[in-house]
């Protein structure tokens, strides 16, 4: 699947989103201060920023934004266009690959960044744990790595 074509005078898409956490509402989480993250927070929220000290585990083992195909839009909508949570309903898509939450350019899966700065291409193979545990700010998760 190739980047959406945007007609001339249109706002430009997007085809990366901010990483929210988990669940569709996960962009909604506050971090009160003084007040412990919510597990399931990641690095992205709608109007708020997220302080590198609330990142507990770890800036690169959490996600910060990730390619998709699914629901493209401009970058001045905001909301789900630019930033989204890791949909684990039943009736959600599948998380990775064509058709899937994110990625979707390739058959094979999706290119992820992390905190650090540093890319990772995810296959489809890629359990929904580790994903998941990576979409977290402060999860204290301690599942491996695919391959350690």
């Amino acid at each position: 699947e190739n980047p959406p074509t945007v007609p001339a005078g249109e706002p430009a898409i997007t085809c990366y989103v901010g990483i929210a956490g988990l669940r569709r509402d996960a962009a909604t989480l506050l971090l009160p201060e003084g007040r412990p993250t919510p597990a399931r927070a990641g690095a992205f929220r709608y109007d708020a920023l997220t302080p590198f000290d609330r990142i507990t585990d770890g800036l690169s083992q959490t996600l910060l934004f990730s390619e998709t195909a699914l629901e493209p839009g401009p970058w001045l909508r905001g909301g789900t266009a630019t930033v989204r949570g890791f949909d684990d309903t039943i009736s959600a898509p599948p998380l990775l690959g064509t058709g899937g939450q994110f990625g979707g350019f390739f058959p094979t899966g999706a290119n992820m960044a992390f905190c650090d700065g540093s890319v990772r291409f995810f296959t489809l193979q890629t359990s929904h744990g580790v994903l998941h545990n990576l979409a977290t700010i402060a999860g204290g998760e301690q599942e491996p790595w695919p391959g350690d």
